[in-house]
C-alpha cells in the first residue's frame, strides 16, 4: 500500500492540479483504479514494475484513453438524442 502511494503522489505531482501535464478531472482514487485495472488485464502485457517513469507513462496513457472513449460514448449520445428531436 505504501508504494501505491508514493506512486499516486509522484503521478499527482506530474498529472494533478498544478502539475507538469495536468489530467482535468485527475484524482488518486482513479489513479488508483487504473492500477489495478492494468494489474489485473490478462491481455495487457506491462507488469505494474513499482512505480517509476515508464509505470506513470502507462498509468496516465490508460486514463487518457478511457477518458477519450467515456468522451466518444457522451458525444454519440448526445448526438442520437438530437437526431431523435
Amino acid at each position: 500500500m505504501y508504494r501505491t502511494n508514493q506512486f499516486i503522489d509522484y503521478f499527482m505531482s506530474f498529472h494533478g492540479k498544478g502539475g507538469l501535464y495536468p489530467i482535468k478531472g485527475i484524482t488518486p482514487k482513479k489513479i488508483k483504479d487504473a492500477v489495478c485495472e492494468l494489474s489485473l488485464s490478462a491481455s495487457y502485457s506491462h507488469k505494474f514494475s513499482g512505480g517509476d517513469t515508464f509505470d506513470r507513462e502507462v498509468v496516465r496513457d490508460f486514463i487518457l484513453m478511457e477518458i477519450g472513449i467515456k468522451q466518444r460514448m457522451k458525444d454519440r449520445s448526445n448526438k442520437l438524442k438530437e437526431t431523435k428531436k
